[in-house]
């Protein structure tokens, strides 16, 4: 059985910093109200804090911090089930998901609702009853959906891309290179991040109908981090050093083509949200994504060619202590469209974007999965 730290006022002062005062509990009146459900079997069990999140970001660090100083978390919605599931009878904290209570996303022809947990069951009826969906709801159990959301927190992706609804092409639609884009996100996040702006991840977003080439996407997107003060983490289990982690505050930056539907088009610029982990300076990034690609399609030895299509990501390999670009290449929609694709069509290769070299998987590495631009390059 997993053995958990009580929290210590070092811990209990480090969530009030990291979260903020006003999504943290700590008032023994308010701790009883968390420390039960509807059920009346297991005995009330009052954490010892409560972390009332509002933004994924808020689910993601304290799952840092519990990974961390090893305390226990527990879920909880609205605290209606009847199995004890929001109980925190280990103590530790308990995370009330009852304020992310947004409708992201409904899609009438897939018959779909993308909401957060804490969406109640009357206000998801309410927003689908125009469509004619009413009768048609199947709602899980909340805990069932908090095991899900929880999960979904903890894909590095999830939370930065926001991708509500996929994105479409228009006819006009052509791509925006990296070089148009970097340019315009380093401008609006300049003043903002002054000498101590980083980048933890840039990513071209994916749009449904365009095969993009050569450094070229039509929506594009960045998180960038103002790192206000740089402290020494722990080692990983798993890997080897210990590496500096930044703490400050973050901001997306986001820019799609005009013709694009599915969002907003232009320059998309985010809310400020607090921010602790890693991110590379931006000075470290001196390979260009277009030489990038040709790094990689030159150590496939591969020649494009119309059908394909290219996905593009950089990230810090904190393990590595590098940026990385990852260049997937496969098979795009004109190709599928003319049956032109075979199973396991693509490949992967990842370019130091600091000095140019290929980084070889290691040798043992998970094999690659084609829905994962982060997976190792492997031949097929």
């Amino acid at each position: 059985m997993t053995t958990y730290q009580s929290l210590t006022p070092e811990i209990v002062e480090e969530i009030r910093n990291t979260l903020g005062a006003g999504a943290v509990l700590v008032a023994r009146d308010k701790l009883a109200d968390y420390g039960k459900d509807a059920t009346t079997i297991i005995p009330l069990a009052p954490p010892e804090l409560v972390v009332e999140a509002t933004a994924v970001e808020q689910v993601q660090t304290l799952l840092r911090l519990a990974g961390r100083h090893r305390f226990a978390v527990t879920p909880r919605g609205q605290g209606t089930g009847l199995a004890g599931g929001a109980v925190p009878v280990r103590g530790g904290v308990v995370l009330s998901l009852a304020r992310m209570n947004r409708i992201l996303a409904i899609e009438k022809e897939n018959m779909i609702a993308i909401a957060e947990p804490g969406v109640i069951n009357q206000d998801l009826k309410n927003a689908v009853a125009p469509y004619g969906l009413t009768r048609n709801i199947v709602w899980p159990k909340l805990s069932a959906i908090i095991f899900i959301m929880i999960c979904l927190f903890l894909i590095p992706y999830a939370s930065e891309a926001k991708r509500v609804k996929p994105l479409h092409t228009g006819k006009d639609v052509r791509g925006l290179t990296f070089e148009d884009f970097w340019t315009k996100a380093r401008e609006a996040t300049a003043k903002w991040g002054g000498s101590h702006l980083r980048v933890r991840r840039i990513v071209s977003l994916p749009v449904v109908g365009f095969d993009g080439r050569n450094g070229r996407s039509p929506a594009w997107e960045a998180q960038f981090v103002r790192c206000d003060k740089l402290q020494q983490a722990a080692g990983d289990e798993e890997h080897t050093p210990a590496a500096k982690t930044c703490k400050g505050r973050t901001m997306t930056v986001r820019l799609i083509e005009t013709g694009v539907t599915g969002a907003s088009t232009g320059l998309q610029v985010s809310k400020e949200t607090p921010f602790r982990g890693a991110a590379v300076p931006i000075e470290r990034i001196k390979i260009s994504l277009q030489r990038a690609e040709d790094i990689a399609n030159s150590y496939r030895q591969y020649n494009p060619v119309e059908t394909d299509t290219y996905a593009y990501e950089l990230k810090y390999d904190q393990r590595r202590d590098k940026p990385v670009w990852a260049i997937k290449r496969t098979c795009g929609y004109k190709g599928k469209a003319e049956g032109r694709c075979t199973p396991g069509d693509f490949w992967i290769v990842k370019v130091d974007a600091e000095s140019g070299e290929v980084i070889k998987p290691d040798k043992k590495a998970r094999p690659p999965r084609a829905d994962r631009i982060d997976d190792e390059d492997d031949d097929e």
